[in-house]
């Protein structure tokens, strides 16, 4: 088996104490089966302090979150008090894993970074050059089970994800060209590889940006809020969305003419949720989904620029990283997008082409 991963992926190191959005407050926090058998076994005053705090249920276990949703090891410092005592080998799966994610596609194991994660956001927004990534052997033996035509399309739509990072890093064409050719890209390979999709039928009149941009924070209205603020921060882009689409570009602008860090997103972007169409056959809804994402966060970019004149590299990481949370984060989410790139009429690609 294979090892896909960003080439900033080993660089990865939690800052703890430092980080300004700790990932121990606010999720629940699952324990994996060898976990809860470590903490049974586990001796002393802090193991009968540990159990204490675990919650169980009929098929799973957590920890039993305190005031704010905070885990309860994570002191007045947050700085997490199982570490402390016993070092990073008591940490549960997904505490000991976070915020890195996998998925496995034909002979390849894809690694990654969620951007729920200030330190990953940092990391790919600080890639100067077009992203890349890592392909090398993996030293255990799989034990999936691949028939040949997994093993092929495996290789068809990878081979088609690197061409549509050549794309969308081509600065000969401006965003919209590089979108029209995108999307032009997916239908043709979605037609050939899954079949011609039963026909969204478009609206009869011509599609006008302001439209479109409603169309999609309406969808996105409709998502589970993943944070109290959400709803609040979504009515602010819409009440601003006539100046917003004025001012989107003289803010396209500012970005570096040879930096990479605007393509790199929307790279990193299919690159997580692509791939899954091996499973879904949901190809082009997910090439939609990863343009309409990447959108938004630009809206929210252009935001920000308009409302401080300027965006510092915290308050794009801040933005990227609540994108994330409350999309990424949440598959019911997720899916409602999905399937709006699929079924609504107003997200044919001839109108999300017009975003850019």
């Amino acid at each position: 088996m294979k090892i896909i991963k960003p080439i900033f992926y080993d660089k990865f190191k939690c800052i703890a104490d430092k980080c300004t959005d700790t990932c121990c407050a606010g999720w629940e926090i699952d324990i994996d089966t060898q976990s809860l058998v470590n903490y049974e076994l586990l001796q002393g005053d802090f193991a009968l302090y540990l159990r204490d705090n675990i919650t169980t249920m009929e098929e799973s276990s957590c920890f039993t979150l305190k005031e704010n949703d905070r885990c309860p090891f994570l002191d007045e410092n947050n700085l997490c008090q199982m570490i402390l005592e016993n070092g990073e080998e008591l940490l549960c799966e997904i505490c000991s894993e976070h915020p890195r994610f996998y998925d496995w596609y034909g002979d390849y194991e894809a690694q990654g970074l969620g951007l729920c994660c200030e330190v990953s956001c940092k990391l790919l927004l600080e890639e100067k050059v077009p992203l890349t990534f890592i392909c090398e052997e993996n030293p255990c033996p799989t034990t999936r089970d691949i028939d040949s035509a997994e093993d092929q399309l495996t290789q068809v739509l990878l081979t088609l994800q690197d061409t549509m990072s050549e794309i969308i890093c081509d600065k000969e064409l401006s965003f919209g060209e590089r979108m029209i050719e995108l999307l032009d890209l997916a239908t043709r390979a979605d037609n050939q590889l899954f079949g011609e999709r039963a026909t969204v039928k478009p609206q009869n009149k011509p599609f006008l940006k302001k439209e479109i941009a409603l169309e999609l924070l309406g969808i996105m209205g409709q998502m589970e809020p993943m944070k109290e603020d959400f709803t609040d921060k979504l009515e602010v882009l819409v009440c601003n969305l006539d100046k917003l689409i004025l001012d989107e570009k003289d803010y396209l602008q500012t970005l570096p003419p040879y930096g990479y860090e605007y393509e790199n997103l929307l790279i990193y972007i299919i690159y997580r949720h692509f791939m899954k169409s091996l499973e879904d056959g949901n190809l082009l809804p997910r090439v939609k989904f990863s343009i309409v994402s990447f959108w938004y966060i630009h809206l929210t970019l252009v935001n920000d620029w308009a409302t401080h004149s300027e965006s510092s590299m915290t308050n794009k990481i801040n933005l990227l990283k609540s994108w994330s949370q409350q999309v990424e984060y949440c598959e019911t989410n997720v899916e409602l997008l999905i399937t709006a790139c699929e079924h609504n009429g107003k997200l044919v690609s001839s109108a999300l082409q017009l975003l850019f």
